[in-house]
């Protein structure tokens, strides 16, 4: 039986969608992020051509990092990684350890930040993605990638941010579902609508009913033909964990091509860094998209 955040009580819904609790080191695994993006930085200095702190916008954080392998090959993979943090908190920089597997892998990688809550409401958020990922593929063939390999990565609110490239309509240079052929969606919240009732979380960032109903993953059209793939931790709490269970039904439900499971033994934080572990699942599911 699958469980209900509209059902919780208030007390039982921070435990469950406040990973900050709900994970038992959550201070310990951002310092250890921190940590680990500073080691990849300076071992992606050496082992691939590197360009940090690129623009792709005017906001004042639409920047990202861009990492290629060396060698002068073409028709490589484009992974860009939409880091997490609530829609209100983190960056790019506390997540460059996600790069040199996919670098030695053969992939050109983008770290993509974007601005945050409250700076920006989050509908802006979604339209500085989306122009980011425009971006990148415009990007793709001068930095030696094929465009029509390009793979999203998104964790926690990185995987709405991405699960919402593919449900954006069209504007003028068409649908951006359509740039895209790959999607690792990795223990996304897809409801924002969460975080109304969760005040630790939303007096930083203050998204307000409408905005929260209008950027429901779960209830708006999935577009476009990639193939997904959605995991979360084993030891996240159920009610989270769910998220991205009723987000790979409702992927399915449009037609998409999509595999869920849980990853064991991994809580929110440590869920990303295990997916990057060569003998992990999520590393094979993520390798399977590379090939």
């Amino acid at each position: 039986m699958t469980t209900q955040w509209r059902e919780m009580s208030d007390e039982t819904l921070e435990a469950s969608f406040n990973p900050r609790i709900a994970s038992a080191d959550a201070a310990g695994s951002l310092v250890r992020y921190a940590t680990r993006s500073a080691e990849a930085r300076a071992l992606l200095a050496k082992e691939s051509q590197a360009q940090e702190d690129l623009r792709y916008g005017p906001g004042a954080t639409q920047t990202y990092d861009l990492y290629r392998p060396h060698g002068d090959a073409q028709g490589r993979p484009l992974v860009i990684f939409i880091h997490g943090g609530y829609w209100r908190a983190l960056d790019k920089s506390d997540h460059s350890f996600v790069v040199p597997p996919l670098i030695a892998a053969g992939a050109v990688v983008v770290n993509l930040n974007y601005d945050l809550c409250p700076d920006v409401t989050l509908d802006v958020m979604c339209q500085q993605v989306i122009q980011g990922v425009r971006h990148c593929h415009a990007n793709a063939a001068g930095w030696g990638a094929d465009p029509n390999q390009t793979i999203l990565i998104g964790h926690s609110a990185g995987a709405h941010l991405a699960a919402r490239v593919l449900n954006a309509t069209a504007d003028e240079h068409g649908r951006p579902a359509d740039l895209v052929c790959g999607v690792v969606a990795i223990s996304g919240v897809y409801e924002p609508q969460v975080v109304l009732r969760i005040p630790t979380v939303n007096e930083q960032a203050q998204i307000t009913a409408d905005v929260a109903e209008q950027n429901d993953c779960l209830v708006r059209p999935v577009l476009g033909a990639p193939r997904l793939a959605v995991w979360a931790g084993g030891d996240e709490p159920e009610a989270w964990i769910n998220q991205s269970r009723r987000y790979a039904e409702h992927a399915e439900r449009h037609g998409l091509a999509c595999t869920f499971f849980e990853l064991p033994g991994t809580d929110h934080f440590t869920v990303l860094e295990r997916s990057f572990e060569p003998t992990s699942n999520g590393w094979q599911a993520i390798a399977s998209f590379l090939e």
